[in-house]
């Protein structure tokens, strides 16, 4: 057999399963002329050794990737806005070439010295805002492994076993800050313009029973009295607090987090909101106040005779809440406990 019989033969046997390298050095030629004598041929390699291969590929890749990855060590504080801002806007995504998840949150350009202040918080870690506005992290083990616990079934949950290490302000404070509101609903009469204040944690995306879980833990990490309230869209239910005291105790909670965030004071500011409502009355006389939960909640024995007295006397329930100088419903609730015990008295 020749010499040239002998490099074709061998390159024809083995070529389809054989790595070139390997083919090269049993018929002594280059790597170069194997190719070229396999396409003169037309052989071709086996969709099983072509599968191995790549995949030997990947794995060669992913390793390298795993040895470039720098780890990260978050700390409390930024695990905290982490775990408020995925339980708010921020969400984890994967790109169609990442092994690993990443951070992402879109923002309105009025809300952007908010994230400004997020970013900063969180550029040890990567952190980053780009010009669509949005807030980024770069792809990272640490994500994929928070993946696995907001978001088992590709849904995001309030996760169970990580609500133990949701006990910070910061955590508190983002979550609201991301989907809470400060509303104020108003009780006008000729001279005064009464406001009651509410705060309301917009998490109708979870359900009932992790509505009731995040209420518990709220209440019992930071000594507040949220309720579960109903809501028509999402799952239907949201977290509350209707009481003034209550609200006055939930900002001063937060206060040392938002006192560096001025953009945000509509929602963290009471006495920003009714210096707002002041200079946007209409009438210079009509006074400005917040309902007190202290007043609705220890009536003297004159107020409540004179409660009975005008009440006699044909007046409205909005007139003797004007006169006592009480919210309508403060009124209603005093009656209602008056005439209750006057039912069981003997």
């Amino acid at each position: 057999m020749s010499r040239i019989e002998y490099i074709s033969q061998v390159v024809k046997e083995h070529y389809a399963f054989l790595e070139n390298e390997r083919i090269a050095e049993k018929a002594g030629i280059s790597v170069h002329q194997v190719r070229r004598l396999a396409t003169k041929m037309g052989l071709r390699k086996n969709k099983e050794f072509l599968d191995k291969k790549r995949e030997k590929v990947k794995q060669a890749q992913r390793e390298y990737y795993r040895k470039r990855i720098k780890p990260l060590s978050p700390s409390i504080e930024q695990l905290s806005i982490i775990y408020g801002s995925l339980l708010g806007d921020g969400t984890l995504s994967r790109g169609p070439r990442s092994q690993h998840y990443a951070y992402k949150e879109h923002f309105s350009e009025k809300q952007r010295a908010y994230r400004e202040w997020k970013q900063e918080k969180l550029s040890t870690l990567g952190f980053h805002i780009t010009h669509s506005n949005h807030l980024y992290s770069y792809s990272h083990p640490l994500f994929s492994e928070l993946y696995t616990h907001f978001f088992p079934d590709g849904v995001k949950i309030i996760p169970p076993k990580l609500l133990a290490q949701m006990t910070h302000p910061l955590f508190l404070a983002t979550l609201y800050l991301d989907d809470g509101s400060l509303i104020l609903s108003k009780r006008k009469t000729p001279s005064m313009l009464v406001l009651h204040p509410t705060i309301v944690i917009y998490t109708q995306c979870f359900t009932h029973d992790e509505n009731e879980m995040l209420k518990s833990h709220i209440n019992n990490t930071f000594d507040t009295n949220f309720v579960v309230a109903s809501r028509p869209d999402g799952h239907g239910f949201i977290l509350k607090l209707n009481k003034e005291h209550e609200v006055q105790h939930f900002l001063r909670i937060i206060q040392p987090v938002t006192d560096d965030l001025p953009s945000m004071k509509y929602k963290t500011c009471l006495h920003e909101r009714l210096e707002l409502e002041q200079r946007n009355k209409t009438d210079s006389n009509v006074q400005v106040r917040l309902t007190s939960s202290e007043k609705r909640q220890n009536y003297s024995e004159e107020e409540i005779n004179c409660l009975l007295e005008l009440h006699q006397k044909g007046m409205t329930w909005s007139e003797i809440a004007t006169t006592l100088n009480r919210t309508y419903w403060s009124v209603i609730q005093k009656a209602r406990e008056i005439h209750l015990a006057q039912k069981e008295a003997p």
